[in-house]
């Protein structure tokens, strides 16, 4: 089961068609959930992972949520079964569309399949699914009156309201495009190994705060407007700049849209504000026993109470008896 979730300021004159499980946007509430799903088959465990993911959710807040579920004919009943209609016990509403991911992956194909090249360790492999390639074109799939977007992905469990995280967007430069915390282990430093081997005093792969570390892409804040209106983003897209980062620093990636946004912001970190690690508390520690236990805590360690934890990796998340 493939997820991604999306979280986005709608307006509530677009006309979209709705499923028969919601009632009337409010005026008041400028929060939308972009919910995408790839369910080839349905797995049990994973389906419980989203079942905690979309109860931490809706337990926190009390926002309008308005729910555009990408899609197959599974995913479509595990979100069915996992979202309630209309109010929440909290005060929250929710409104739900589905779309077909098949469908909308051919919309942006190209897209995909220039960065697939660099970003995806080859057809069999996990992150070569378009599900993972769909994010970075959202300001194409979107209308234009979707201004701003929150990606999620569902391995997460909320401790904090959503609408806190929204507020990070006012944090934004007016160069900043998009906002994600960095990734919480040395995987691009492992990637990026032959570039800092002939770069000894570069920032590329070191760990915060100093250094460009790469992003995780469990939690992305994007500003669509900018998006739509930055000639740089858009000729990455098209894969000749893609293709000169990737020589310049001898990256090849395998990680999906989170590959792509770590590449860019080698050559151009002012894209990029830094979310907070307690907004994507990543638990995965595999670099820690695959050769970098040395440095591992450098680029591992977040101070704060935690807003969004992110059990990566499948790794267990921490029980919260009074929510969960």
């Amino acid at each position: 089961m493939n997820v991604k979730c999306c979280i986005c300021s709608y307006p509530t004159d677009g006309g979209e068609e709705v499923s028969d499980k919601s009632e009337p946007m409010r005026q008041d509430e400028d929060f939308v959930i972009h919910m995408y799903f790839a369910l080839t088959s349905v797995n049990p465990n994973r389906e419980q992972l989203f079942y905690r993911y979309a109860k931490s959710l809706l337990r926190h807040t009390k926002s309008h949520l308005y729910i555009h579920a990408v899609v197959d004919d599974g995913g479509r009943q595990t979100v069915s079964k996992a979202i309630p209609s209309k109010k929440t016990e909290s005060g929250a509403v929710v409104d739900i569309k589905f779309y077909d991911v098949f469908e909308t992956a051919k919309q942006v194909e190209p897209i995909i399949d220039s960065l697939r090249e660099h970003f995806s360790a080859g057809q069999r492999s996990y992150y070569h699914n378009p599900i993972f390639f769909l994010p970075v074109a959202l300001h194409r799939l979107l209308p234009d009156s979707v201004k701003r977007i929150i990606v999620l992905d569902t391995d997460m469990e909320f401790r904090a309201d959503i609408k806190s995280l929204y507020a990070l967007f006012d944090s934004f430069s007016s160069s900043n495009i998009m906002g994600l915390a960095y990734d919480q282990q040395p995987v691009y430093r492992h990637i990026l190994h032959m570039y800092r081997r002939d770069h000894p005093d570069t920032r590329v792969g070191a760990p915060p705060p100093d250094g460009l570390a790469g992003f995780n892409s469990g939690c992305v804040l994007m500003d669509l407007e900018k998006m739509r209106e930055s000639e740089l983003y858009n000729n990455a897209l098209q894969g000749d700049l893609v293709r000169t980062l990737a020589d310049k620093f001898h990256f090849q990636g395998h990680l999906g849209d989170q590959d792509f946004y770590s590449l860019l912001s080698m050559d151009h970190p002012e894209m990029f504000f830094i979310v907070p690690c307690t907004w994507n508390r990543q638990l995965c520690t595999w670099w820690h026993d695959h050769g970098y236990e040395s440095v591992f805590e450098e680029y591992h360690k977040c101070e704060g109470k935690v807003s969004l934890y992110h059990g990566n990796c499948n790794t267990p998340i921490p029980q919260d008896d009074e929510v969960l």
